[in-house]
């Protein structure tokens, strides 16, 4: 039934523009709007929520203290608990979150491991890039009953502004249809971690659905310009 769905919705945006009852005309990137915030825009936000616990995780393992400073300006229920091998961290009453680390820095191609709470099934990871400070590759796969989903997406930070860039693939479990999400390296997501705001500012998204049962496939674009985002 969520395979028909979509296909419909992509449909619409094939069909000839006509008046509605008050005169003005269709939204035709409707369809595309419904497929990114149900569908291809999961591993986007995901990856901005993971990231942000292995930023601090970073900068309270390895940062100065005005670093650590500017985490906690921003964030004033932040709760960063040492333990043997990581931290514990919560903020503003949310659900804590466990990330472990194998002892290296980030910036020595160090991996760090994320869990919910003490649960021991691990989330994400992130792995490092040797010599370089501050980046590190977010790698997550899940398989549940609505989706596949698998993504490697690369994160920068110079705290407060985080960029992300990298690919992911949405699978449906029936083997129906599948989604490719690309965000390239020349136009990242990018944006400013403050209070109040999860949104991006700039960046570019590439999303091609690709119908598995009879064969087709569309492609759409998304872009964020200062807080508004935009269907191609």
């Amino acid at each position: 039934m969520k395979r028909y769905i979509i296909v419909a919705l992509l449909a619409l945006v094939c069909s000839t523009s006509c008046l509605l009852d008050d005169g003005s005309e269709p939204d035709v990137n409707r369809p595309y709007k419904v497929i990114y915030e149900n569908k291809a825009g999961m591993p986007v936000y995901l990856a901005q929520t993971y990231a942000w616990y292995f930023i601090v995780a970073d900068t309270f393992l390895y940062g100065n203290e005005e670093e650590q400073a500017a985490i906690k300006s921003r964030y004033d229920e932040l709760v960063v608990e040492p333990i043997e091998g990581g931290l514990v961290i919560s903020k503003e009453k949310s659900d804590s979150y466990t990330v472990t680390t194998d002892g290296k820095k980030l910036s020595e191609g160090g991996l760090l491991s994320l869990y919910r709470g003490t649960a021991t099934k691990e989330l994400t990871t992130a792995t490092g890039v040797e010599g370089r400070a501050k980046t590190f590759c977010l790698q997550y796969d899940s398989d549940n009953v609505y989706n596949k989903l698998d993504f490697d997406i690369f994160v920068s930070y110079n705290y407060p502004v985080v960029s992300l860039y990298g690919s992911s693939l949405l699978q449906d479990p029936n083997g129906e249809y599948n989604i490719d999400v690309t965000i390239d390296s020349t136009t990242p997501l990018m944006y400013r971690d403050k209070k109040g705001s999860r949104g991006f500012d700039t960046g570019v998204v590439d999303v091609v659905y690709r119908d598995l049962v009879d064969g087709t496939s569309k492609s759409f674009t998304v872009e964020y310009t200062q807080g508004e985002i935009i269907y191609k």
